[in-house]
C-alpha cells in the first residue's frame, strides 16, 4: 500500500483497495475473494432482517406494555427488551431533537430593530423542550407500568347453575 498518496476518505480507501487487489490478482485469488464478497453479503442479508425483525419486536413489545388492554397471561415480556426498546426510542428522540436544533428554517418578522427568527426559536427551543418533556412522560410510565404492573386478564369461570337459572327465568 502506497503512503505517498493517501485517499481523503478511509472508507473510500478500504473498498478502493479491495477492488484493486481483486482485479490484480491471479484468477485463483480472485476467485477466492469473490467467495468471500458472497459469503458476507449472504450473512448481512441473512442478520440484517433478523435484527430489524428483533428491533420491531421489542418495541412491539414495549407499546404492547403501554397499550390500554389488558395483559395476557401467556404473554411474556423481558425487561431487558423493554430496556432495548426504551433506549431506541430514546436514542431516536435525541437524534430528533439534534435535527431541531441544527436546523434554522429561514423567515423572521422584525419588531422594532430586533429580528426575531420564528424557526430558530422553534428549532432551538419549542421542539427540543417538547421532546424533553414528552419523554420524560414516557419513560415516567414505562417505569410505572413495570414497577406496578398492569391489570390481567381474567379467566371467564362461570357457574352454570346460575346460568341455567337466569335462562329459564328462576333467578
Amino acid at each position: 500500500m502506497s503512503t505517498t498518496s493517501p485517499h481523503p476518505n478511509p472508507r473510500t480507501s478500504l473498498l478502493t483497495t479491495w477492488r484493486t487487489h481483486k482485479r490484480e490478482s491471479n484468477p485463483i485469488k480472485h476467485l477466492a475473494m469473490l467467495t468471500l464478497e458472497v459469503i458476507a453479503l449472504s450473512t448481512t442479508m441473512l442478520l440484517l432482517p433478523a435484527l430489524l425483525h428483533a428491533g420491531v419486536q421489542t418495541l412491539d413489545q414495549l407499546y404492547e406494555l403501554l397499550s390500554r388492554r389488558a395483559q395476557s397471561p401467556y404473554l411474556h415480556t423481558s425487561s431487558s427488551s423493554i430496556l432495548l426498546a426504551t433506549l431506541i426510542l430514546c436514542a431516536w428522540h435525541v437524534w430528533i431533537g439534534r435535527l431541531a436544533f441544527l436546523t434554522v428554517l429561514e423567515g423572521g418578522s422584525r419588531y422594532g430593530s430586533a429580528a426575531v427568527s420564528w424557526g430558530r426559536v422553534l428549532g432551538r427551543v419549542v421542539v427540543p423542550l417538547l421532546l424533553v418533556g414528552l419523554g420524560g412522560l414516557f419513560v415516567g410510565r414505562v417505569v410505572d407500568c413495570v414497577v406496578n404492573g398492569r391489570v390481567r386478564v381474567t379467566p371467564n369461570e362461570v357457574d352454570m347453575g346460575e346460568v341455567m337459572g337466569q335462562l329459564y327465568g328462576l333467578g
